[in-house]
Formats: C-alpha cells, sequence, structure tokens
C-alpha cells in the first residue's frame, strides 16, 4: 500500500552515498495544500504548473548560470480515493562540488515562485504547451479516455455522468485560466513550505 511521506516541519537535506562516479543527483520534494478535486480548472492549473516551472528553473539554472542540463519536475498525488497527499518533486544532476548550490539555487527559484507566481510569458507558453498535448491525445482514443476516466475517478464529481468528460472542451478550460488564477493557486498550494532533499554523492574512497 501506498504510504504518506513524512515531510519534516523544516527543510532538512539528506545525504546519500551511492556509486562511484564523480557525479551527483538531488531530489527536491514539496508538501502541497492539497486542491479543489471536484474542479477540473484546478486540474487544469495543477497541469500547467509543470511546463511552468520547467521553464523557470530550465532558464535560471541551464540558460543564467550553467549548473545543470535538464531539471526535472513532476506531481504526484495519490491515497485515492479521497487524494490526501499531494507533492511535488524536483530532480536534477550536477558536478559533486556544485550540488549544493544548484539546490539552494532551486529552493530560491521555488520561493519565488510561490511568492509571485509565474510570468504571463510563461503561462501563455504553458497553455500552449499543454493544448499541443492534448492535441496528441486526441490521435489516440485510449488515451483520450483512459485520461478522461481518471479525471472523472480523481474528481468525485457525482453530479456528472463520465461521458461528460468525454465532450470537455479542454481548450476552453485551459484559456479560462489566468495570471492571478496561477498565482493565487500556486501561493496556496506551496504554502507548507515543508522541503526535504535528498543528495546522492559518490561513496568516499
Amino acid at each position: 500500500p501506498l504510504k504518506i511521506i513524512e515531510f519534516p516541519s523544516k527543510n532538512e537535506t539528506h545525504i546519500v552515498n551511492a556509486g562511484t562516479e564523480n557525479k551527483s543527483a538531488c531530489f527536491c520534494g514539496f508538501d502541497l495544500e492539497k486542491i479543489n478535486t471536484s474542479d477540473e480548472k484546478d486540474w487544469t492549473k495543477l497541469e500547467l504548473m509543470r511546463p511552468i516551472i520547467t521553464q523557470r528553473l530550465f532558464q535560471v539554472l541551464r540558460l543564467e548560470n550553467a549548473k545543470t542540463y535538464s531539471p526535472q519536475n513532476f506531481v504526484s498525488y495519490y491515497l485515492y480515493p479521497d487524494l490526501t497527499s499531494f507533492n511535488y518533486f524536483i530532480h536534477f544532476t550536477g558536478p559533486v562540488e556544485a550540488i549544493d548550490n544548484i539546490k539552494d539555487m532551486t529552493l530560491e527559484t521555488m520561493q519565488n515562485m510561490q511568492k509571485n507566481g509565474p510570468t504571463q510569458e510563461e503561462l501563455s507558453s504553458a497553455k500552449e504547451i499543454l493544448k499541443n498535448d492534448v492535441k496528441e491525445n486526441l490521435k489516440y482514443n485510449s488515451t483520450l479516455v483512459s485520461s478522461n476516466m481518471s479525471w472523472h475517478m480523481h474528481c468525485l464529481n457525482k453530479d456528472k455522468d463520465f461521458k461528460e468528460f468525454l465532450i470537455l472542451d479542454d481548450d476552453e478550460i485551459i484559456d479560462s485560466i489566468t495570471l492571478q488564477d496561477m498565482q493565487s493557486f500556486m501561493k496556496k498550494l506551496f504554502s507548507k513550505e515543508k522541503i526535504s532533499s535528498v543528495i546522492w554523492l559518490p561513496k568516499e574512497k
């Protein structure tokens, strides 16, 4: 059975020594507030968050500071049917001597995102990325049905029949999200400020 991740009351970093190659990696986990699981717009905001954060991290960590090549980020929600746990994770690799600095820059970037939200340019770009993903899914009926069935189960909305989810206008929902919507959403979602980081370093020789 899935277990709830126990996040510390304050930021913590754990060091794991493994492997012999001279490289390192880091995972930063954020304990999130719950969203309104019966609201399609909240799920859409959650989907938009990934390309938004991807753009910001790439800008700060790669383009401005050349610290890491391709930081990854993703949301995790589980303990169905009541969805009692929402977490967000960021993963990156880097030189051993720079990994702490990359982690600090990542946390500082996320703190800024929580405080100020995305820019209009980041949101507009994220919307186009999400729309393109939806169009790609439309090519494969099974993918579309699976995606909408997942929404139907997670939202737990007894007032809507599953057939309604097959005709949702995804573009309309995506376009309805404003910059202020995303700013408020991210501010609340990351408000716990509970972060747990794990850094992998090579074994000491």
